[in-house]
């Protein structure tokens, strides 16, 4: 799942040093702007929680993380009910709210190490308190989705794979084949 590099995962609001998020360009001036300015306060109303993985004092990436439910209307996803609940269409989820890696760091493994640690504290969380989280899912931008699928994420409409047009699209682990892919 990637090689280990060793990265120090520190949670946003335990930073006070601005110039450190000022210093992050991920080539993404939505990604880059999140990051400076709101990724701090919806951390600390716990909204959603965002973890700065840090190299020699710069920061290599961060991924930002929720609580949710995914709605599953169409059943030629890869998400199936229970059989004794066949009409269920919610299921518990987190969702990857943002995942990002700063220019100077992409293309060198980083990404790869960053969310294979991602999913695997998913995974320990879910074994130490069952959280009971059907999926991991998130949003994936055009120039993204090749990555989530090295990562084993598949698109939530299997047609969205050959769907050239799209700009993003719905991506998806469940938990089955997330414990699968980690313990590989």
């Amino acid at each position: 799942m990637g090689k280990n590099i060793n990265l120090m995962p520190i949670r946003i609001s335990m930073i006070d040093d601005i110039n450190l998020l000022n210093s992050f360009d991920c080539g993404d001036p939505r990604l880059n702007e999140f990051l400076v300015y709101e990724a701090m306060n919806l951390d600390i109303e716990n909204c959603i929680s965002t973890t700065l993985l840090i190299k020699n004092n710069v920061i290599v990436g961060f991924f930002s993380t929720s609580s949710s439910l995914l709605l599953v209307e169409h059943s030629s996803c890869y998400v199936k009910p229970p059989a004794s609940r066949e009409t269920m269409r919610e299921f518990s989820a987190v969702k990857i709210q943002y995942f990002a890696i700063d220019k100077k760091y992409q293309s060198l493994g980083f990404g790869r190490s960053m969310m294979s640690y991602l999913l695997h504290k998913l995974l320990e969380l879910d074994r130490v308190f069952n959280l009971g989280c059907k999926v991991i899912y998130l949003e994936a931008l055009t120039n993204a989705m090749d990555f989530y699928e090295i990562m084993g994420f598949e698109y939530l409409q299997p047609w969205d794979a050959d769907n050239s047009s799209l700009s993003s699209a719905l991506m998806l682990i469940t938990h089955d084949e997330l414990f699968h892919y980690v313990e590989k």
